[in-house]
């Protein structure tokens, strides 16, 4: 007979009534794989919630590695940055070191121009220099020769004036401790004496006592009679400039002082019959 609302009601009511029927009805109902269903979500639900669980925690993983990753590309970021600016002081360094080498390799070739310059200059001086000793060991020389003709004419025009009368001409007598001039002469009493005169350009009292000092040692007087000179001695100083210390010198120690003007103080044993 026809099914109806009322008849459904009925159903529903019996199903609740007896749950064992309701079973029956499923089976009766639903195909085999819709009945099988409500296992197959629940496998899948838990296979889901597994596989989910899994991918949880691999995200939680590659999170974790992920933090670690940006924790070290962080410290490399740092370490990058650390290193730029290493190198980039470093860069500067090179470039300051580079400026001071070249303003050193700059200062040593202008050192190096001085050097050449100092040696050349150097070179020239001695060269001057050397000439200057020439010009001035000429220059004494002939001063030397000057003074020591000089005081040969004023020696001859004294010893004449004296009386004495030279034999042969005045000679300078050089040795160990020179004497400027020398002269053999006969004095007024037919004696024939030694004059022995020291010259100077300037005459000064250490120059009149050194060369008494000298005429009196034994050596030196040992040396004369060595060089043909045996005495005995008439002892002069000449000078073109004669201080007064040295006239006083003179006059202590008997030595004949002679300047350009004639003799201003007479020797000690000299003869005087000056005309």
């Amino acid at each position: 007979m026809p099914f109806t609302v009322n008849d459904l009601g009925d159903l529903v009511r019996l199903l609740r009534e007896h749950p064992d029927w309701r079973e029956e009805m499923r089976r009766l109902v639903l195909a085999e794989e819709l009945l099988h269903l409500p296992g197959f979500i629940a496998e899948a639900e838990r296979s889901a919630a597994e596989r989910l669980g899994r991918l949880e925690a691999t995200l939680e993983a590659l999170a974790e590695a992920q933090r670690r990753t940006e924790e070290r590309v962080g410290r490399l970021e740092e370490g990058q940055a650390r290193l730029e600016a290493a190198l980039a002081a470093l860069a500067e360094t090179q470039r300051r070191t580079e400026e001071c080498v070249s303003r050193l390799e700059d200062a040593v070739a202008a050192l190096a121009e001085a050097q050449r310059r100092t040696e050349l200059e150097i070179a020239e001086l001695r060269r001057v220099t050397r000439e200057l000793a020439s010009h001035v060991g000429n220059l004494a020389a002939t001063v030397g020769a000057t003074i020591e003709e000089e005081a040969e004419a004023v020696l001859v025009d004294v010893l004449e004036r004296r009386g004495y009368r030279p034999e042969g001409e005045p000679f300078p007598l050089r040795m160990d401790g020179d004497a400027d001039v020398v002269a053999l002469a006969v004095a007024p009493n037919g004696e024939r004496v030694w004059v022995v005169v020291e010259a100077k350009t300037r005459l000064s009292q250490r120059a009149v006592e050194d060369w008494a000092k000298r005429m009196r040692s034994t050596g030196f007087r040992a040396r004369l009679r060595g060089a043909g000179v045996p005495g005995p001695y008439l002892t002069y100083a000449f000078g073109l400039r004669v201080d007064p210390g040295a006239v006083k010198a003179a006059e202590r120690l008997g030595v004949g002082l002679l300047s350009s003007r004639g003799e201003r103080v007479p020797p000690a044993g000299a003869a005087d019959t000056r005309r």
